[in-house]
């Protein structure tokens, strides 16, 4: 054999050593998902593994769930679940999971007695004392069911009962019926909420516009809005509204620069110098969209609000719980991006949207443990978002935001798994050819040494 076809065989065989290397190792680290591991496929899978199959609800990775009152509490609850279950559903990823036990799970977290009665979202002190449901947390789970055609598990008729009670028909505003327990009172509100007030027990007592947003969404989900007076209640929304073009918790809401601890502090709610903030205007936003009365925001007041969430927003994407307070939240950035959303202004307001997804994206825990060849997750919660809520929350907000921005094909890109494991691979096949080549080369010399040494001529000196 010539020089050339020496060297055109060597070429030959060491790229058939790479492809044959390449499929080889493609087949062993194929098997574990990492070569096409993205990162909605990350959250799919881990969201999808924390569903407990014979209970049907999902955990919060707070830690192991153990059977028992106390850690179903905490661990594992309807509010979890229905999140899980939104984000999948966002997703077309509901199949990967059991939802009929899901919702089963969630039906049978409605509450049956005392002034919770056809309520959901459950509060129980550590020794197992009720201090009440709320209408947030039965919003949430009515927005769920809905979706996925189960409002025929629970008692409609209860449901309907526990909402109206709590509807003051004499302003048009929804608020929280008081628990006693102990000789203290309770009105929780389940919504993710700042507070700095002694008073943040009973701030949802109050006519309020989170309670009236989520009693009015309700009842939207459920078709009985005619339940309300919805002229009532659209004017006391509107009566939230400040100078500032944002809203308040509830019409005479004000800042009060006192101690937390002072009693002078007759207003629980986290509020700005206007006594507005991001929650409260998402809440009247969203109220309004749902009475079906948007126009009632002006152009002027839509440019003061988005004003308003830029000049919240942090150095690095998150938004701020009102411009005078820099405590930032997962849940504001949210509800700073559907306020945009409902108000048709996401297009005018792309470099704050921008840096929220961009926050989002940062927040998904990627964490990995690169001991081997293929890395391998380095947290249980591998694939979620995590902000400041508790897991699955964040990954609700982030895949909202998505949805809402048209921008779910940001989940996507391939995670750093994916790229590791591909980099590992390459490398892995060039050294598995290097050392196939050069045995197989080898080989060959030795082949050809032993007859010429056996013959003893040059004759095989000259051929080469």
């Amino acid at each position: 054999m010539n020089n050339m076809g020496t060297r055109n065989f060597i070429l030959t065989t060491i790229v058939a050593s790479f492809f044959v290397s390449l499929l080889l190792f493609s087949a062993i680290f194929n098997g574990t998902g990492a070569l096409t591991e993205t990162r909605r496929s990350a959250l799919i899978k881990t969201l999808s593994q924390a569903q407990i199959k014979d209970l049907g609800a999902f955990h919060n990775f707070f830690g192991p769930y153990l059977a028992g009152f106390w850690t179903e509490q905490h661990y594992v609850n309807e509010v979890v679940t229905v999140d899980a279950l939104l984000i999948l559903e966002t997703l077309n990823a509901s199949s990967s999971v059991n939802v009929d036990r899901a919702t089963d799970y969630i039906a049978c977290k409605q509450y049956s007695r005392d002034t919770g009665a056809g309520g959901f979202g459950a509060y129980f002190e550590v020794d197992g004392s009720f201090q009440g449901c709320n209408l947030y947390s039965t919003y949430e789970v009515v927005k769920c069911l809905k979706v996925f055609h189960s409002l025929d598990k629970i008692n409609q008729t209860l449901l309907l009962d526990f909402i109206t009670k709590r509807y003051d028909d004499t302003i048009g505003a929804f608020h929280e019926l008081i628990t006693v327990v102990d000789g203290k009172e309770y009105a929780h509100g389940g919504f993710p909420l700042t507070f700095r007030s002694f008073m943040s027990r009973i701030a949802y007592a109050l006519p309020n516009i989170i309670t009236t947003y989520a009693g009015v969404c309700a009842l939207k989900e459920l078709g009985r809005l005619d339940l309300i007076n919805i002229t009532k209640t659209f004017e006391w929304v509107m009566h939230c509204q400040a100078e500032n073009g944002m809203f308040k918790p509830y019409p005479d809401a004000s800042y009060m620069p006192l101690p937390d601890w002072s009693p002078l502090k007759t207003n629980p709610f986290e509020v700005d110098r206007y006594g507005t903030g991001i929650p409260y205007t998402f809440a009247a936003v969203t109220a309004l969209e749902a009475l079906g009365r948007l126009d009632a925001v002006s152009a002027e007041d839509k440019e003061r609000m988005e004003k308003y969430i830029a000049r919240c927003q942090t150095g690095n994407g998150p938004i701020y719980v009102h411009e005078d307070y820099d405590r930032w939240g997962t849940s504001y950035t949210y509800e700073a991006v559907m306020i945009l959303h409902e108000l048709d202004m996401l297009n005018e307001n792309q470099t704050v949207v921008n840096n929220i997804e961009g926050y989002f994206q940062e927040i998904q825990i990627l964490v990995l443990d690169y001991s081997g060849p293929i890395p391998t997750s380095g947290s249980t919660e591998y694939g979620l978002h995590h902000g400041d809520e508790t897991p699955p929350a964040d990954s609700y907000y982030a895949v909202a935001v998505f949805n809402a921005t048209g921008h779910l094909n940001l989940l996507n890109q391939p995670t750093p798994r994916t790229n590791s494991t591909w980099l590992n691979l390459l490398v892995l096949s060039a050294i598995a050819t290097v050392t196939a080549t050069a045995i197989f080369i080898g080989v060959l010399q030795i082949r050809k040494w032993q007859p010429e040494k056996a013959v003893g001529t040059t004759s095989s000196i000259d051929d080469r």
